[in-house]
C-alpha cells in the first residue's frame, strides 16, 4: 500500500512533523526576552520563508521561551476593523488558550480600556508568574490605509506602543513580510524599542534533513539528487518541500526507491503547476520595479547565468518598459537584500533560487509583467476610463489631461499611451503626437504602428506645403522604415527628391542635384527620365571641371612667366653690379698710380698719404662688390651682395614650381567644393608642399605608390572628400589605374608634364 506523502507544500506547519532547523531563531527569542525591560521582537523575511510556521512552533512547550505563555493571533483581514473589534478578536484567542470564559463583544466597545484594565488582569491571574507572549502574524497588512478614521491602522499602533512601554507582564513578537525601512512611520515608532531578526533560508544541514528525513523509510536520495534539489531550491523551505512533494508522488507511482538527479529535473514543471497558487501569491508581493527586474534577469540568463545591468536595461527597453533612474538603481539592490538575487562582481546579478527563475521564464515574461501591472493600478485604470469617456465625447483637452494623469500613475499603461497619442493627433498637434505614438509602439507595437504612420504622413504633407522639403523628407523616410511598401510615402518622396534635384540643378549645385536624383531613382529604379537627368548632371559636372582645369592651367602659365621675368631681372642686376665694380677698380688703380708718382716729388706728404688711404678704401669697396660679401656697411653694397642669396632662398621655398607633375587627383565634396591633389617629383628629394592635400613622391610613382600614399592619408583622417575622375581628356598613367579604399573610389590621372600649381 502506498505511503502518504510526508512532505508539506503550502500550509503552515502547525505540528512537529516537517519542521526542521531554525534553532538560531528560537535561541534569539529566548535570549532577547530573558533581558530585563526587553519585551518586543520583530521577525521579518520574504514570503513563504516559514514565518507563520515559526510562530506556531513557538507555541510548543519545548520551544517557547521559559516563563512565557505564547498566544498566536493572525491580523490578516483586520486592517479595516475598529480597535475594539481587533481587541475583541485578540481577547477571544487568549481566553480560549488559557481556558477563560468567552468574552462579550459589547464589553470591548470604546477606546480599549476594558481590554487593558479588566481583561488582562484576569489573564495574569490564570498565568500565575508566567508572562503573556502575544504572537502577531501578518502585521504589515495594517499598512493599507482604510477609509474609516477609527480603523485599526489609525488606533492600534499607539495602543500597542502604550502596552509595550507600560505592561510589564506582556511581551510581543511581530512578524512582517517587508523590509523594515519600507514600513510606514507608525510601524517604526511602534517598534522603536524592539529587537529585529531576519528569517532566511535553511542551513545546508537543515535543508538536507528536510529532504531526506520525511521519506527516509521509502526513498533514498543519491548525492547528485541532493545537490540538484539544493541548487534548484537554494535551501528555501517552501520550494524544497514543493519539489520533494511532487518527486515523492512520481516515484511512488513508479515503484522507484532511489532518487536521481534526472528524477529531480523531470518533476520541475509538475512542481510549478502544483505550486501555481503559492508562487503567484509569492510573486504578487513584489512591487512593479522589482517584478520587472526579476523578469528581465530571468529572461537574459540561463541556469546559473549572470545578467549585467546593461543587459537588464536593454531587455526592458526592448519591451518599452519605463523605469525611473532611481527604480532601476534601487530595485536590484532591494532584491539582493531580500535574497532573491545575488550580486556577481560590480554590475552582475544572478538568481538565488533557480526554481523561481524557471517559473518566471515560463509564466511571467517582461511583456506579460507589463500587462499585469497595467491592470494592477486602480488609479491608472480609473483615470484611463475617464479619459476614454471624454475622448469618445469629443472633449479632447480633458481626455489628454486624464491620459497624462493615468500615465503618471502607471507609465506602462499601453492603452493610455496610445489614447494620448491619438487625441493629440486628432487635435492636429502632430509634432507632439509623434513622440507619444513612438512610446506607444514600444509598449504595444502592433496597436500603435498605424497611428504613427498616419501622424508622420500628415506632418510630412504639412511640412511639404510650407516649403520645408528636407523636414518633409525625414518624415516620409521614417514612414518607409516602418512600412517599406507604403505607396503614398514612396510617391511623395520621389516627387520631393525630384523637385529638389531640379532646384539644385538650376542653381548649378550639381553635387546636391545628383544626390537628389539618385535618391529618387533608388525609390523608382525603372524611371528613364530620372536616368536622363542624372546623365545630364554628370555631363554638366564634367564641363565645369574642364573649365576649372583650364583656368588653373592659365594661372600656372602666368606664374611661370613671372618666374622667368624675375630670373631675367636678377641676372641683369648682377651684371650691372659686376660692371660697376670693374669701373670703380679701374678708377681706383689709376688714382693710386697717380698719387704714387707724385709722392716722390711733392712736399705735402701727409695730404697725399690721406688721399692714398681714401683710394685704398675705394679699392677695397670695389673688391667687396666684386666678390659679393655682405659685411660692407653701405646700403648699395648690402643690396647687391644679398641679391643672389635672396633669389636662391625664394627659389628654394618655391621649388615646387620647378617640380614635374606626374599625376593629379581632383577632389569634389558633396557640397560642390573642389580641390586638387598634385603628385609631383623633384629628383630624389621628398618635400612637403604648402597645401596639406598635396602628395610629393621621390620618383615617378607606380600605382602601388599612389595607393599606399592616399590610403595612409584617408586612414589618417587627412582626406575626407569623395574622389572623382576629373574628365575624359586625361589618359591614365596605367591601363588599370583605379582602386577602392573603403567607401572611396580613386582614379590616378597623368596630365602632360607641367610645373605644379602654386599652392
Amino acid at each position: 500500500m502506498p505511503k502518504l506523502n510526508p512532505y508539506i507544500a503550502g500550509p503552515p506547519l502547525t505540528g512537529d512533523e516537517g519542521f526542521y532547523g531554525r534553532e538560531d531563531i528560537f535561541r534569539f527569542v529566548r535570549d532577547t526576552l530573558a533581558l530585563p525591560y526587553q519585551n518586543a521582537i520583530v521577525l521579518f523575511g520574504q514570503r513563504r520563508i516559514g514565518k507563520t510556521s515559526l510562530l506556531y512552533q513557538l507555541q510548543k512547550p519545548h520551544r517557547s521561551p521559559p516563563g512565557f505563555y505564547p498566544v498566536y493571533f493572525d491580523l490578516q483581514g483586520r486592517a479595516q476593523q475598529r480597535l475594539d473589534e481587533v481587541l475583541f478578536g485578540l481577547a477571544k484567542n487568549i481566553a480560549k488558550s488559557v481556558a477563560l470564559p468567552a468574552p462579550q463583544q459589547a464589553d470591548f466597545r470604546g477606546d480599549g480600556d476594558y481590554f487593558r484594565q479588566r481583561f488582562l488582569p484576569r489573564v495574569y491571574e490564570v498565568l500565575d508568574d508566567r508572562r503573556l507572549l502575544l504572537l502577531f502574524d501578518e502585521f504589515e497588512v495594517l499598512g493599507e490605509r482604510p477609509l474609516e478614521e477609527d480603523a485599526a491602522i489609525e488606533t492600534l499602533f499607539p495602543y500597542l506602543q502604550e502596552l509595550i512601554a507600560e505592561e510589564d507582564r506582556l511581551a510581543f513578537i511581530f512578524v512582517v513580510g517587508r523590509r523594515i525601512d519600507e514600513l510606514p512611520s507608525r510601524f517604526k515608532s511602534t517598534f522603536k524599542t524592539a529587537q529585529f531578526k531576519r528569517i532566511s533560508v535553511l542551513s545546508r544541514e537543515d535543508a538536507v534533513q528536510l529532504i531526506t528525513d520525511p521519506a527516509k523509510d521509502v526513498l533514498r536520495y543519491a548525492a547528485a539528487a541532493l545537490d540538484r534539489i539544493l541548487f534548484l531550491a537554494a535551501r528555501h523551505p517552501y520550494f524544497t518541500q514543493l519539489i520533494c512533494y511532487v518527486l515523492f508522488d512520481r516515484l511512488q507511482q513508479r515503484g522507484q526507491r532511489r532518487v536521481t538527479a534526472a528524477d529531480v529535473d523531470a518533476v520541475i514543471e509538475d512542481a510549478m503547476e502544483m505550486g501555481a497558487a503559492g508562487l503567484t501569491w509569492f510573486w504578487d508581493a513584489f512591487p512593479p520595479a522589482e517584478r520587472f527586474i526579476l523578469s528581465a534577469v530571468a529572461h537574459v540568463t540561463d541556469e546559473g547565468g549572470v545578467a549585467t545591468e546593461e543587459e537588464v536595461r536593454e531587455a526592458l527597453q526592448r519591451y518599452g518598459v519605463q523605469l525611473l533612474g532611481m527604480e532601476l538603481t534601487n530595485a536590484p539592490d532591494v532584491l539582493v537584500e531580500w535574497e532573491m538575487l545575488a550580486r556577481e562582481g560590480r554590475e552582475g546579478y544572478r538568481f538565488v533560487v533557480e526554481f523561481l527563475r524557471r517559473w518566471i521564464v515560463a509564466k511571467h515574461s517582461i511583456e506579460e509583467t507589463r500587462r499585469e501591472l497595467m491592470l494592477a493600478s486602480p488609479r491608472a485604470i480609473s483615470l484611463y476610463e475617464a479619459a476614454r469617456s471624454a475622448h469618445s465625447e469629443g472633449d479632447l483637452d480633458t481626455a489628454i489631461e486624464d491620459y497624462r494623469r493615468a500615465l503618471a500613475a502607471n507609465p506602462n499603461h499601453a492603452r493610455a499611451q496610445l489614447g494620448l497619442a491619438q487625441a493629440l493627433y486628432e487635435q492636429g498637434r502632430l509634432a507632439e503626437a509623434i513622440p507619444e505614438f513612438e512610446r506607444a509602439c514600444k509598449l504595444d507595437g502592433a496597436g500603435a504602428r498605424e497611428g504613427l504612420i498616419a501622424a508622420r504622413l500628415a506632418l510630412g504633407r504639412s511640412l511639404e506645403a510650407e516649403g520645408k522639403a528636407d523636414e518633409a523628407i525625414a518624415q516620409y523616410e521614417s514612414v518607409l522604415k516602418l512600412a517599406p511598401d507604403h505607396e503614398e510615402a514612396r510617391s511623395r518622396l520621389i516627387r520631393v527628391w525630384t523637385e529638389l534635384g531640379e532646384a539644385y540643378l538650376a542653381a548649378d549645385r550639381l553635387d546636391r542635384a545628383l544626390k537628389a536624383f539618385r535618391r529618387a531613382l533608388e525609390l523608382k529604379p525603372l524611371d528613364e527620365e530620372l536616368r536622363e537627368r542624372i546623365a545630364a548632371v554628370n555631363q554638366r559636372r564634367r564641363e565645369l571641371m574642364e573649365i576649372e582645369w583650364k583656368r588653373g592651367a592659365v594661372k600656372l602659365g602666368l606664374k611661370e612667366d613671372q618666374l622667368r621675368e624675375e630670373r631675367r631681372l636678377r641676372e641683369l642686376a648682377e651684371a650691372e653690379a659686376r660692371r660697376a665694380a670693374r669701373y670703380i677698380e679701374l678708377i681706383a688703380l689709376l688714382a693710386l698710380l697717380g698719387l704714387a708718382l707724385s709722392a716722390a716729388r711733392s712736399a705735402l706728404m701727409y695730404v697725399r698719404l690721406s688721399a692714398l688711404a681714401c683710394l685704398l678704401a675705394v679699392l677695397y669697396l670695389a673688391y667687396e662688390w666684386r666678390f659679393g660679401r655682405p659685411s660692407v656697411p653701405t646700403d648699395l653694397a648690402r643690396r647687391l651682395s644679398n641679391l643672389p642669396q635672396r633669389v636662391t632662398d625664394w627659389l628654394s621655398r618655391r621649388r615646387a614650381f620647378l617640380a614635374r607633375v606626374v599625376g593629379r587627383l581632383e577632389i569634389v565634396d558633396p557640397d560642390g567644393e573642389k580641390s586638387v591633389i598634385n603628385l609631383t617629383t623633384i629628383g630624389q628629394r621628398v618635400v612637403t608642399l604648402g597645401r596639406a592635400g598635396d602628395v610629393v613622391l621621390d620618383k615617378d610613382p607606380s600605382l602601388r605608390d599612389v595607393e599606399a600614399e592616399i590610403r595612409a592619408r584617408i586612414e589618417g583622417g587627412k582626406v575626407t572628400w569623395w574622389l572623382w575622375r576629373a574628365g575624359g581628356d586625361e589618359t591614365p598613367l596605367y591601363d588599370n589605374a583605379s582602386f577602392a579604399i573603403g567607401s572611396y573610389y580613386l582614379r590616378y590621372l597623368n596630365p602632360e608634364a607641367q610645373p605644379a600649381s602654386d599652392q
